[in-house]
């Protein structure tokens, strides 16, 4: 299945090729009032030259073989090579990259060669650099001359190019490249990227991007990097189209180094870890060995491009060995050196369930937060005006349920007291709260905006003992209203709606008190008998991955997202494209691959989120985008990424499925803490790298 497009669009689409192609046409011809000249020879006739975007293109073979060159053309490659005397050639159709000399200097040549009628036409200037023969325009004739009784240097067809002062022969870690030439294109909305190119292949990937404000790049190696290699600089407009760049050849030779020179211990028991990795890593996990007892604490499967903090557990002065065990893309891992840290943490104890300020009108569990063993925990209650103290509760260790008395209202002060296994008292600061026993009556089992679809069980809380407890239900669609189990004796009742009840309704509970009537709290929800529909797939799951491969890769090329953390994303989402969103009334489809909230290009549909109400979490309706196929869906979620600022570090990385993963976690995306790991792993299992591979 593919995204859906109307015939106008199809109709659109076909007259934008239709005018490329003639737009081509018009570039690309056979110019007879040109001549080419060689050695004296007029071939003219011979080559029948092209003229492309002002630039002369001419058969290499016939120019080369006209000079005694030897002309080697591999079909299954779709290379040429050529030698003349000690000079050589060898070029890939629809690449860039050239080099000459048995591979001694690589060079980008402005227009790739390619095939027209079944000759492989490049640049005037790349002949003559690869032969080293002079070629001159003659502009009073129109004529090409090739002369080789005269040689000719190599010369660039750009004017940018590494820096010459960083070696890059052989690259054993993380390396920050300077680039000379690009101020010109400085004052345009440029982006400048780094690539990693496989020389035989002419394939790679980007290795970083900047804007071409920046004069540097930095190339962050892999371990499966290694080996001899093409680092390539491009200048692409704002349309990702190529400008300008240079090529270098250089070693890989990755010799990982982690190193944990940034660690910062806060307030002496909080550990703050900033690893320094000198190659694309996976991930980072930590060992915190303990050396006064031995025991080692393993924290697995952390960002290694992001800071972490460690808590560590005992009293007093301890001493560690903090260890970071990196891992590569191969599963190797890399161990760093110990690095000893000295942590000083003071025994802890604090009273937690209530806070200062709070008010009590019913229980509460009392809880005495501590760091260290104890043999009898206290709690404690003062009076806040007379100052008198009342232990409410002894017990070895363990929270207590507090259920305040009418005696009790006022301001009163809380404090847990325990003894450590040494018989030596601690004591916690007091906590000030507010009794305010005034009578309540409160509903349990229904939240606000819940959307009830089958019986429930209701029941009321209150901190007195009620009479004549009961509920009223009303029906706002049918204005109705009836009370439900009057003078119920049971603390819980099963609420069965009926036909009639449906649509948007109330219940509030009533009781009396010495004589007065109490009510609670009015509960508005919802109930819906009817059909409940649920997620639907998009697609079968066995075509959804060319599906989602499709529109990634299109995103990819334009905007250099990552096409293998897309496809890796909406694979994640949707369960292979198995769980998308309907409305669960209508069952209007959502085309919603990534769960986005609110409304989209086709409004919305209702589906079911979560909150919780009085400690509990209860199932409500939310609304979900629309749209009206996958295209739009596809193309919301990228607009998301791309223009909110909270993706800002994201986008800076977005090139890298692993830098990518990470940074969006990072930036919130998702609340899982192993979302990365998660997307790594597709990606790896299905060979997904592969759609972020670009040709030059």
């Amino acid at each position: 299945m593919k995204y859906i497009k109307n015939n106008n669009k199809v109709f659109l689409s076909f007259l934008v090729v239709i005018s490329v192609y003639i737009l081509i046409i018009s570039f690309s011809f056979t110019d007879t009032s040109i001549r080419l000249m060689v050695d004296g020879k007029d071939i003219t006739d011979l080559s029948n030259p092209i003229i492309e975007n002002d630039r002369m293109l001419i058969p290499i073979r016939f120019v080369s073989e006209e000079l005694g060159a030897e002309v080697i053309w591999d079909g299954e490659k779709r290379t040429v090579f050529i030698k003349r005397n000690n000079q050589s050639l060898l070029l890939k159709i629809d690449s860039r990259i050239v080099n000459y000399n048995n591979k001694e200097i690589y060079q980008l040549s402005d227009i790739a060669p390619k095939i027209i009628n079944d000759r492989t036409y490049v640049p005037v200037r790349l002949v003559s650099n690869a032969l080293g023969v002079s070629i001159e325009w003659d502009n009073e004739t129109r004529t090409a001359i090739v002369d080789s009784t005269k040689e000719s240097k190599i010369t660039s067809f750009y004017d940018i190019e590494f820096d010459k002062m960083t070696n890059l022969n052989e690259i054993n870690g993380k390396k920050e490249i300077k680039i000379n030439g690009i101020e010109k294109y400085q004052k345009d909305n440029y982006i400048m990227k780094l690539l990693l190119i496989n020389s035989e292949t002419r394939k790679g990937y980007v290795v970083d991007r900047a804007s071409v404000s920046e004069d540097k790049l930095v190339y962050t190696p892999r371990t499966d990097d290694n080996g001899s290699k093409l680092l390539v600089v491009g200048i692409y407009d704002e349309n990702n189209k190529w400008v300008a760049g240079d090529v270098i050849k250089t070693e890989i030779n990755v010799k990982p180094i982690i190193e944990l020179t940034y660690i910062n211990i806060v307030d002496n028991e909080k550990v703050i870890i900033n690893p320094n990795i000198n190659f694309l890593a996976k991930y980072v996990s930590y060992e915190f060995e303990n050396l006064d007892d031995g025991v080692i604490t393993e924290i697995n499967e952390r960002d290694p491009y992001d800071s972490y903090t460690w808590y560590p557990s005992g009293l007093g002065i301890t001493k560690y060995n903090v260890v970071a065990k990196v891992s590569d893309f191969n599963d190797n891992v890399y161990t760093s050196k110990p690095y000893q840290v000295t942590v000083n943490i003071p025994r802890k104890l604090s009273l937690i369930g209530v806070n200062d300020g709070m008010t009590i009108s019913g229980s509460e569990s009392l809880i005495a937060s501590r760091n260290f063993d104890v043999l009898e925990t206290t709690y404690t209650i003062k009076n806040a005006v007379t100052g008198k103290k009342e232990i409410l509760a002894t017990i070895p260790y363990g929270s207590y349920k507090w259920e305040p008395s009418i005696e009790d209202v006022g301001e009163k002060l809380l404090k847990v007291s325990v003894k450590d296994t040494s018989n030596k008292l601690h004591e916690s600061e007091w906590v000030s709260v507010f009794v305010d026993f005034s009578p309540y009556i409160k509903i349990k089992g229904i939240a606000p905006n819940q959307v009830v679809t089958s019986e429930f069980n209701l029941l009321v809380q209150s901190n007195m003992v009620l009479e004549n407890v009961y509920f009223i239900f009303n029906n706002y669609d049918s204005n109705s209203q009836r009370i439900i189990k009057e003078n119920m004796d049971e603390t819980e009742i099963l609420f069965s709606p009926k036909k009639e009840d449906v649509g948007r309704a109330s219940l509030t509970a009533y009781g009396r008190y010495n004589g007065e009537v109490l009510s609670s709290e009015t509960i508005f929800f919802d109930i819906y008998l009817g059909e409940i529909y649920s997620a639907k797939p998009i697609i079968e799951k066995d075509k959804f991955l060319d599906l989602a491969k499709e529109l990634a890769i299109e995103s990819y090329q334009k905007t250099d997202m990552s096409a293998a953390l897309q496809t890796a994303q909406a694979i994640l989402e949707t369960g292979w494209g198995q769980s998308v969103p309907v409305d669960k009334y209508t069952d209007k489809f959502s085309y919603n691959l990534f769960g986005i909230k609110g409304k989209g290009t086709n409004g919305s549909v209702i589906s079911n989120t979560w909150e919780v109400y009085n400690g509990v979490i209860y199932r409500v309706d939310g609304t979900f985008r629309a749209y009206n196929n996958t295209y739009e869906s596809w193309q919301d979620h990228k607009r998301i990424l791309l223009e909110l600022s909270r993706y800002d570090i994201f986008r800076d990385v977005m090139y890298d499925y692993t830098l990518g993963a990470w940074s969006i976690r990072r930036a919130g995306y998702a609340t899982d803490p192993k979302y990365p790991i998660k997307l790594m792993r597709i990606i790896e299992e299905y060979d997904l790298r592969q759609l972020d591979q670009v040709d030059l």
